[in-house]
């Protein structure tokens, strides 16, 4: 029974059982609540954002906003034309590393491999489209 329900929301959350990582935070999720309900399964996913070699396009402006978790970007190449900004809080942080490369028109910044830029706490970093890159807190 459990298998089933683990199979559907698996489906529902649009990723497939052979993401173990997943499967194994769900399967955790299940033991620590009673009867588990969507909302639990969510509010444990919710932390986690991992983008891993991707190809991330924007004509305007892209926003990594780390608001209640932590974004981790590797191995991804990010343009934009006019803006990238990645953005942390008290309760979020971000990390670009292992080869990732983020580009305007005008900037570009990259984390080489075994390498990280990292911020946490309110810490932003945005490239714009006047060719600079302010690092802010």
């Amino acid at each position: 029974m459990f298998e089933a329900n683990m199979d559907s929301l698996l489906s529902q959350l649009g990723i497939g059982v052979a993401s173990s990582f997943i499967y194994d935070l769900l399967k955790g999720c299940a033991k620590k609540f009673v009867q588990p309900h969507f909302e639990d399964y969510k509010r444990e996913l919710l932390p986690y954002i991992s983008v891993r070699n991707a190809e991330v396009v924007a004509n305007t402006i892209i926003e990594f906003a780390a608001h209640n978790g932590d974004i981790v970007i590797s191995g991804s190449e990010i343009f934009s034309q006019k803006s990238i900004s990645f953005e942390s809080s008290p309760k979020g942080s971000f990390e670009l590393k292992d080869g990732t490369y983020s580009s305007t028109k005008d900037t570009s910044m990259q984390a080489g491999m075994g390498a990280s830029i990292k911020g946490r706490g309110g810490a932003k970093i945005e490239q714009t489209n006047h060719g600079g890159i302010k690092f802010s807190a």
